[in-house]
C-alpha cells in the first residue's frame, strides 16, 4: 500500500481563515453570521418558551385543598385539607375535611366529604357517588360556605330524581400520603331542599393525617 500523502493547504483556501494558537478556523461570511444569529435567536426564543409552559404547568399544581364552581362561582378551602381512614360495621370509608380559618383560627367555612366501600379497595380511577347526606355506609357530601347573613345554611349532597346527577367524586391519584381528585354534579340546600347547585371544576388535593 502506497503512503497516504497530505497536500498543503492553498494559500487562496486560507483567505477566509485565521489562526489560533497555531489551528487554523473557517470565518463565515456576513451572510452565513446572520443566518447563525437569526438561528441562535430561534432557538433562544423557543428555549424561552418552553421555560414558561414549564412554569405554567408547576403554576397550575394544586396547594392542598378543595377547590370547586358552585354555580360558576370559585370556592376554595385551603386549611386543615386533611383525609383519614374509617371502618364501621364492615363498611370503609375515606372522610375529607378542608377550611378556612379566620386569624383566630376560627372555622369561617368548610367542606367535608366521605367516599365508602364494602372493601379497603380505595384506588385512583375508580368513581363514586355522593348520594346522601352524612349518614354511616354512605357515599356524602356537605359545603359549609360563609354566608353573609352567618345563618347556618349550607348545601348537601342528596339523591337524584328526575334525572338529576348526583355528585360523583372520582380518585385520580392516592398514595400514603394524599389523595387527590375530582368531582362534579348536584347539591342542595339545607335542610329544606328546595334549591338546586350546580357543581363544576371539583377538584381536591388533601393528606393523610399521621
Amino acid at each position: 500500500m502506497s503512503p497516504v500523502r497530505f497536500r498543503p493547504t492553498p494559500r487562496k483556501s486560507l483567505k477566509n481563515s485565521k489562526m489560533f494558537s497555531g489551528i487554523f478556523y473557517f470565518t463565515p461570511s456576513n451572510r452565513i453570521m446572520k443566518k447563525l444569529i437569526r438561528l441562535l435567536a430561534g432557538l433562544s426564543l423557543l428555549l424561552v418558551t418552553i421555560i414558561s409552559c414549564n412554569k405554567s404547568k408547576d403554576s397550575e399544581e394544586l396547594l392542598p385543598g378543595v377547590y370547586l364552581k358552585l354555580n360558576g362561582e370559585q370556592q376554595a378551602y385551603t386549611q386543615n385539607a386533611v383525609v383519614a381512614r374509617n371502618s364501621f360495621n364492615g363498611v370503609y370509608s375515606l372522610n375529607f375535611g378542608a377550611s378556612n380559618q379566620d386569624t383566630q383560627g376560627n372555622i369561617l367555612e368548610g367542606t367535608g366529604f366521605a367516599l365508602t366501600s364494602e372493601a379497603e379497595d380505595f384506588a385512583a380511577g375508580k368513581t363514586y357517588s355522593a348520594a346522601a347526606p352524612t349518614a354511616n355506609g354512605k357515599g356524602s357530601f356537605e359545603l359549609h360556605p360563609k354566608t353573609l347573613d352567618n345563618m347556618d345554611r349550607f348545601w348537601v349532597a342528596a339523591p337524584g330524581t328526575d334525572g338529576q346527577v348526583n355528585l360523583k367524586i372520582t380518585i385520580t391519584e392516592i398514595t400514603s400520603e394524599f389523595v387527590k381528585g375530582t368531582f362534579s354534579g348536584n347539591l342542595f340546600s339545607y335542610p329544606d331542599g328546595l334549591t338546586m347547585g350546580k357543581v363544576t371544576e371539583g377538584k381536591f388535593y388533601v393528606k393523610f393525617l399521621n
